[in-house]
């Protein structure tokens, strides 16, 4: 019967405290972590852990459905090309995450695996139970909790005793050396695809146990370059080409969902609520950031900071994606001396196989009249 799995990462801050974990029911999943990474990573490891701790019944399909494009096309798409390179970008430079990358490569030599995208935050059975147990490694961390405390999970249940698992200690990834060499990638063509299920497709049932039915699951959006990585709008952009409406079942501004919105808006107070003397703030600002302030002047470098420090509430806010690696921001500030209007474009450099972090590249402050 085929295994079905929702694997998923999650990261804190993005590099920050992340975990990873895979879900097939109630009785079979798994959750790690490490104090600092990135959801990239998570997600990646979730799909490695999944594929070592069912790899005694690596005769059976696997089906694992993710919420990220970029792992499901790092898998299917790149890694060939990658692999040829000696794991090398078209830079010159190391695949980041590759010790991952080879590993995944190795488990999944020989295997029948088809990985679906999922929209995530939007009630997936599946995808929402893997969300919340590495969101929750991921706080785990960031509180530096025991190990013993950690909410590792059971790991995968074969029939009705639980098998131990091939991986060593939580949020560590295991050796593969003990991987079966049966089976290897042809002609550069990786064993796993993605998956474009037929009309009327049904959840199958999960090694042995009966999983939860999820909703039938799209096929993942192509991305014909790792230099066109999907981000934190992709979902949007996804369900366009779906022709589905981005509004529907979606609450937020400009059709984002609400959890996007709300990052959106908690980065952007850390920045303008943080002193010119934080480190904080200075890691969020772009390398060529530009200001204009309440007389119209073009501030950059140090000055930039003093024309983002604002205290009191912030509403009105409203975030429009601006393609897929750049959003804008506009909100009202109501301090204690003045009420403003300012005006934010937040952007991510493209790092080919991950997206870096969300920085500040442009701000401008309005008098409220």
């Amino acid at each position: 019967m085929t295994i079905i799995a929702a694997a998923d990462g999650s990261a804190l801050g993005n590099p920050g405290p992340a975990g990873w974990a895979w879900y097939i029911d109630p009785t079979s999943w798994k959750a790690g972590g490490w104090a600092h990474g990135t959801n990239n990573m998570g997600e990646l490891t979730a799909v490695l852990n999944l594929l070592e701790e069912t790899r005694h019944r690596r005769d059976e399909p696997l089906r694992v459905l993710c919420d990220s494009q970029y792992v499901i096309n790092s898998v299917t798409k790149w890694m060939p090309g990658w692999k040829k390179k000696g794991w090398k970008k078209r830079d010159g430079k190391p695949v980041l995450n590759v010790e991952i990358m080879k590993a995944l490569d190795k488990e999944l030599a020989g295997r029948d695996v088809t990985f679906e995208w999922v929209k995530g935050h939007a009630g997936h059975e599946l995808n929402e139970a893997a969300d919340d147990r590495a969101r929750a490694m991921a706080v785990a961390y960031q509180k530096k909790t025991g190990p013993a405390q950690m909410p590792v999970g059971p790991g995968f249940r074969d029939d009705d005793a639980a098998v131990p698992g091939t991986s060593g200690a939580p949020g560590s990834s295991a050796g593969t050396s003990d991987a079966p060499t049966a089976g290897s990638h042809v002609s550069g063509r990786p064993t796993a695809r993605v998956a474009t299920p037929p009309p009327g497709a049904s959840g199958a049932e999960a090694s042995g146990a009966s999983a939860p039915r999820p909703s039938l699951p799209r096929a993942a959006s192509t991305v014909s370059d790792p230099d066109q990585q999907p981000d934190l709008f992709s979902e949007l952009a996804a369900t366009a080409s779906a022709g589905e409406d981005p509004s529907n079942g979606i609450s937020g501004n400009g059709g984002l969902a609400s959890q996007l919105v709300t990052e959106a808006v908690q980065r952007e107070i850390l920045v303008i609520g943080a002193s010119a003397q934080q480190q904080t703030a200075v890691e969020f600002l772009h390398a060529d950031a530009l200001c204009v302030d309440l007389r119209g002047r073009s501030v950059t470098g140090d000055a930039v900071l003093e024309v983002l420090g604002a205290s009191g509430a912030v509403d009105e806010t409203r975030v429009t994606p601006l393609g897929s690696v750049a959003y804008h921001l506009s909100y009202r500030a109501e301090g204690p001396a003045a009420v403003t209007r300012r005006s934010s474009v937040w952007v991510r450099e493209d790092q080919h196989n991950e997206m870096g972090p969300w920085l500040l590249r442009y701000h401008q402050v309005t008098a409220e009249e």
